[in-house]
């Protein structure tokens, strides 16, 4: 018993070593990763969204289901969209946007969620930091 409470505390102070936002490699996946989307300007999520090739889904708003014909409004708080099974949460923040993945992510996601941070910014002006 005492060998699997040892085990544990070692994980544990592990997992706070790393943090919940760090980023790191698990097999081809991506895990916890943050895009601080600095701007100029502010530019509207709907039309960002329809203007890249990628079919991102509203699936939340502020907190609430999102129906299936509804599109980002201009006044949101946060969203989660999602593409190909995986979700990014967009947090609007009073410098731009704050693009977040919780879990694992696979490469292809990481790209599509890039895409998204590079339109914003090329339509917003600014710059992307991306912690990890």
């Amino acid at each position: 018993m005492l060998l699997g409470k040892r085990r544990f505390l070692r994980f544990m102070i592990n997992w706070m070593r790393i943090g919940r936002h760090e980023t790191f490699l698990r097999g081809n996946s991506f895990v916890g990763q943050t895009w601080a989307v600095r701007l100029q300007v502010k530019p509207q999520l709907s039309e960002i969204l329809a203007s890249i090739p990628d079919d991102w889904k509203l699936r939340l708003v502020d907190g609430l289901p999102a129906f299936p014909d509804e599109t980002v409004p201009s006044n949101f708080q946060e969203v989660r969209l999602a593409l190909s099974g995986q979700m990014v949460t967009v947090v609007s923040e009073p410098y731009g946007f704050r693009l977040v993945t919780w879990s694992s992510v696979s490469s292809e996601f990481q790209i599509a969620v890039n895409r998204l941070a590079e339109k914003l910014v090329s339509n917003g002006g600014g710059s992307v930091e991306i912690h990890s």
